[in-house]
Protein backbone atom coordinates (compact mmCIF):
# COMPACT_ATOMS: atom_id res chain seq x y z
CA UNK A 1 0.00 0.00 0.00
CA UNK A 2 2.78 2.41 0.96
CA UNK A 3 4.71 1.56 -2.22
CA UNK A 4 1.67 2.23 -4.37
CA UNK A 5 1.07 5.55 -2.62
CA UNK A 6 4.69 6.58 -3.14
CA UNK A 7 4.50 5.60 -6.81
CA UNK A 8 1.34 7.68 -7.28
CA UNK A 9 3.01 10.65 -5.57
CA UNK A 10 6.03 10.30 -7.88
CA UNK A 11 3.75 10.44 -10.94
CA UNK A 12 2.08 13.60 -9.66
CA UNK A 13 5.37 15.31 -8.90
CA UNK A 14 6.97 14.50 -12.24
CA UNK A 15 3.88 15.30 -14.27
CA UNK A 16 3.75 11.78 -15.75
CA UNK A 17 0.29 10.63 -16.70
CA UNK A 18 -1.42 7.45 -17.82
CA UNK A 19 -2.48 6.71 -21.37
CA UNK A 20 -5.92 5.74 -22.57
CA UNK A 21 -6.16 4.48 -26.16
CA UNK A 22 -9.76 5.70 -26.44
CA UNK A 23 -8.74 9.33 -25.88
CA UNK A 24 -8.53 11.51 -28.95
CA UNK A 25 -8.42 15.24 -29.62
CA UNK A 26 -9.07 16.86 -32.99
CA UNK A 27 -7.23 20.13 -33.67
CA UNK A 28 -8.58 22.33 -36.45
CA UNK A 29 -8.46 25.87 -37.80
CA UNK A 30 -11.31 28.20 -38.71
CA UNK A 31 -11.30 31.56 -40.46
CA UNK A 32 -13.83 33.79 -38.72
CA UNK A 33 -12.76 37.22 -39.79
CA UNK A 34 -14.16 40.50 -38.52
CA UNK A 35 -16.65 42.19 -40.81
CA UNK A 36 -15.49 45.73 -39.96
CA UNK A 37 -11.94 46.21 -41.19
CA UNK A 38 -10.08 48.31 -43.73
CA UNK A 39 -8.37 45.12 -44.89
CA UNK A 40 -10.39 42.33 -46.51
CA UNK A 41 -8.45 39.13 -46.97
CA UNK A 42 -9.04 36.77 -49.85
CA UNK A 43 -6.80 33.87 -48.81
CA UNK A 44 -4.32 32.89 -46.12
CA UNK A 45 -1.47 30.38 -45.99
CA UNK A 46 0.01 28.48 -43.05
CA UNK A 47 3.14 26.35 -43.32
CA UNK A 48 2.20 23.89 -40.57
CA UNK A 49 5.21 22.05 -39.15
CA UNK A 50 3.88 20.54 -35.92
CA UNK A 51 0.90 20.67 -33.56
CA UNK A 52 1.22 20.07 -29.83
CA UNK A 53 -1.06 20.00 -26.81
CA UNK A 54 0.76 21.86 -24.04
CA UNK A 55 0.61 20.05 -20.69
CA UNK A 56 -0.10 22.09 -17.57
CA UNK A 57 2.93 22.55 -15.28
CA UNK A 58 3.38 19.72 -12.80
CA UNK A 59 3.01 20.22 -9.06
CA UNK A 60 6.78 20.03 -8.66
CA UNK A 61 7.30 22.69 -11.32
CA UNK A 62 4.85 25.04 -9.61
CA UNK A 63 6.49 24.50 -6.22
CA UNK A 64 9.99 25.09 -7.60
CA UNK A 65 8.84 28.16 -9.49
CA UNK A 66 7.45 29.61 -6.26
CA UNK A 67 10.70 28.85 -4.41
CA UNK A 68 13.18 29.96 -7.02
CA UNK A 69 12.83 30.83 -10.74
CA UNK A 70 16.49 29.94 -11.24
CA UNK A 71 16.00 26.40 -9.92
CA UNK A 72 13.12 25.84 -12.35
CA UNK A 73 15.40 26.69 -15.25
CA UNK A 74 18.03 24.25 -14.00
CA UNK A 75 15.82 21.43 -12.72
CA UNK A 76 14.64 18.59 -15.00
CA UNK A 77 11.42 18.40 -12.94
CA UNK A 78 10.30 21.69 -14.46
CA UNK A 79 10.12 20.38 -18.01
CA UNK A 80 7.60 18.18 -19.77
CA UNK A 81 8.29 14.45 -19.76
CA UNK A 82 7.82 12.51 -23.00
CA UNK A 83 6.50 8.97 -23.09
CA UNK A 84 6.53 6.60 -26.03
CA UNK A 85 2.75 6.23 -25.81
CA UNK A 86 2.01 9.94 -25.44
CA UNK A 87 0.77 11.12 -28.83
CA UNK A 88 0.08 14.72 -27.84
CA UNK A 89 2.08 16.04 -30.83
CA UNK A 90 1.75 15.66 -34.57
CA UNK A 91 4.71 16.18 -36.90
CA UNK A 92 3.46 16.41 -40.47
CA UNK A 93 4.91 19.34 -42.40
CA UNK A 94 2.51 20.65 -45.00
CA UNK A 95 1.03 23.85 -46.41
CA UNK A 96 -2.53 24.79 -45.52
CA UNK A 97 -4.18 27.37 -47.77
CA UNK A 98 -7.66 28.70 -47.04
CA UNK A 99 -9.84 30.95 -49.14
CA UNK A 100 -11.93 33.53 -47.29
CA UNK A 101 -15.09 31.94 -45.96
CA UNK A 102 -13.77 28.37 -46.20
CA UNK A 103 -15.24 25.89 -43.70
CA UNK A 104 -13.40 24.77 -40.59
CA UNK A 105 -10.57 22.36 -41.38
CA UNK A 106 -9.02 19.58 -39.27
CA UNK A 107 -5.24 19.76 -38.98
CA UNK A 108 -4.54 16.71 -36.83
CA UNK A 109 -6.07 13.98 -34.69
CA UNK A 110 -4.06 13.51 -31.50
CA UNK A 111 -4.21 10.67 -28.98
CA UNK A 112 -2.64 12.24 -25.89
CA UNK A 113 -1.98 10.74 -22.50
CA UNK A 114 -4.56 11.33 -19.80
CA UNK A 115 -3.75 14.49 -17.85
CA UNK A 116 -4.29 18.24 -17.75
CA UNK A 117 -3.54 20.37 -20.80
CA UNK A 118 -3.39 24.15 -20.63
CA UNK A 119 -2.97 25.16 -24.26
CA UNK A 120 -2.18 24.32 -27.86
CA UNK A 121 0.84 25.24 -30.00
CA UNK A 122 1.14 25.23 -33.79
CA UNK A 123 4.65 25.45 -35.20
CA UNK A 124 4.93 27.26 -38.53
CA UNK A 125 7.80 27.10 -41.01
CA UNK A 126 8.34 27.73 -44.70
CA UNK A 127 7.83 24.61 -46.82
CA UNK A 128 9.23 24.54 -50.33
CA UNK A 129 8.00 27.63 -52.18
CA UNK A 130 5.32 28.37 -49.58
CA UNK A 131 5.82 30.80 -46.66
CA UNK A 132 5.44 30.02 -43.00
CA UNK A 133 2.60 32.54 -42.85
CA UNK A 134 0.96 34.65 -45.52
CA UNK A 135 -2.17 36.59 -46.39
CA UNK A 136 -3.55 38.11 -49.59
CA UNK A 137 -6.36 40.61 -49.93
CA UNK A 138 -7.38 44.23 -50.41
CA UNK A 139 -6.47 47.17 -48.20
CA UNK A 140 -8.92 49.84 -49.26
CA UNK A 141 -8.27 49.95 -53.03
CA UNK A 142 -4.86 48.30 -53.08
CA UNK A 143 -4.07 44.62 -53.60
CA UNK A 144 -1.86 43.40 -50.75
CA UNK A 145 0.17 40.22 -50.40
CA UNK A 146 2.22 39.88 -47.22
CA UNK A 147 4.16 36.79 -46.13
CA UNK A 148 6.99 35.72 -43.86
CA UNK A 149 9.41 32.80 -43.74
CA UNK A 150 10.12 33.32 -40.05
CA UNK A 151 10.01 30.09 -38.05
CA UNK A 152 7.46 30.72 -35.32
CA UNK A 153 5.06 29.14 -32.82
CA UNK A 154 1.44 30.18 -32.46
CA UNK A 155 0.58 29.25 -28.88
CA UNK A 156 -2.60 29.99 -26.97
CA UNK A 157 -3.76 29.06 -23.48
CA UNK A 158 -7.19 27.54 -22.90
CA UNK A 159 -9.70 29.48 -20.80
CA UNK A 160 -9.76 26.44 -18.49
CA UNK A 161 -7.51 23.35 -18.49
CA UNK A 162 -8.58 20.49 -20.74
CA UNK A 163 -8.71 17.48 -18.43
CA UNK A 164 -8.33 14.08 -20.06
CA UNK A 165 -9.11 11.42 -17.49
CA UNK A 166 -8.73 7.65 -17.61
CA UNK A 167 -11.44 6.47 -19.98
CA UNK A 168 -12.41 7.34 -23.53
CA UNK A 169 -12.89 11.05 -24.12
CA UNK A 170 -13.20 13.06 -27.29
CA UNK A 171 -12.54 16.79 -27.62
CA UNK A 172 -12.27 19.27 -30.46
CA UNK A 173 -9.92 22.24 -30.33
CA UNK A 174 -10.40 24.98 -32.90
CA UNK A 175 -7.77 27.63 -33.54
CA UNK A 176 -9.79 30.64 -34.69
CA UNK A 177 -8.09 33.06 -37.08
CA UNK A 178 -9.19 36.63 -37.83
CA UNK A 179 -7.24 37.36 -40.99
CA UNK A 180 -9.04 40.66 -41.67
CA UNK A 181 -7.16 42.08 -38.64
CA UNK A 182 -3.72 40.81 -39.61
CA UNK A 183 -2.69 44.17 -41.08
CA UNK A 184 -4.02 46.43 -38.33
CA UNK A 185 -1.64 49.32 -37.68
CA UNK A 186 0.30 48.69 -40.88
CA UNK A 187 0.89 51.91 -42.82
CA UNK A 188 1.24 52.41 -46.56
CA UNK A 189 4.88 53.28 -45.98
CA UNK A 190 5.46 49.98 -44.12
CA UNK A 191 3.79 48.03 -46.93
CA UNK A 192 5.93 49.77 -49.51
CA UNK A 193 9.13 49.18 -47.53
CA UNK A 194 8.35 45.53 -46.72
CA UNK A 195 11.08 43.56 -45.01
CA UNK A 196 11.44 42.29 -41.46
CA UNK A 197 9.54 45.11 -39.67
CA UNK A 198 6.44 44.38 -41.77
CA UNK A 199 6.77 40.64 -41.18
CA UNK A 200 7.06 41.14 -37.42
CA UNK A 201 3.96 43.33 -37.42
CA UNK A 202 2.08 40.62 -39.30
CA UNK A 203 3.14 37.96 -36.78
CA UNK A 204 2.27 40.20 -33.82
CA UNK A 205 -1.21 40.83 -35.22
CA UNK A 206 -1.80 37.14 -35.85
CA UNK A 207 -0.85 36.27 -32.27
CA UNK A 208 -2.90 39.15 -30.81
CA UNK A 209 -6.11 38.24 -32.64
CA UNK A 210 -5.83 34.46 -32.25
CA UNK A 211 -8.56 32.68 -30.30
CA UNK A 212 -9.05 29.05 -29.30
CA UNK A 213 -12.28 27.19 -28.55
CA UNK A 214 -12.59 23.78 -26.88
CA UNK A 215 -15.66 21.60 -27.07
Amino acid sequence: MICRALAALALILTGCVTHEDGTWVAVGIADRSSAESTFTHEALTLGVEDITLVACPSLAARVLRALSPIRVALSPVGVAYAHEWDRSSSFDARTESMEAGAPERTLAILSPAAGRYCGVRIGLAATGDSPALGVRGRLEESVVDVATNLHLDLEHDFDAPLVLEDGALAATITVVLDANRWLEGVTDEALAAGGLPLERQLVENVRRTLRVTVR
